[in-house]
């Protein structure tokens, strides 16, 4: 197995919305991924699913990020 965007393209790792933004421009806001959680009126969701995952990391000591990849590397499956 493949891991794909274990952080978003960044919405798991502390990133503004405007660092997200300037990231995908051109071609890439008609991807289904930006649609998905990039576009106007998903961005704001996104962050703020990802706002709820940093009282569960802070409580163990680790940034909403490493909360992500520990999450993906203990799923089953081969993820190395």
């Amino acid at each position: 197995m493949v891991v794909f965007e274990p952080l978003a393209s960044g919405i798991l790792s502390d990133k503004t919305l405007e660092q997200l933004l300037a990231v995908w421009d051109g071609p890439w806001v008609e991807s289904s991924f930006f649609k998905r959680l990039l576009a106007p009126g998903k961005a704001e969701r996104s962050l703020a699913v990802a706002d709820k995952t940093r009282p569960i990391a802070a409580r163990l000591g680790a940034t909403v990020a490493q909360l992500a990849l520990a999450w993906v590397l203990h799923q089953p499956g081969d993820t190395r």
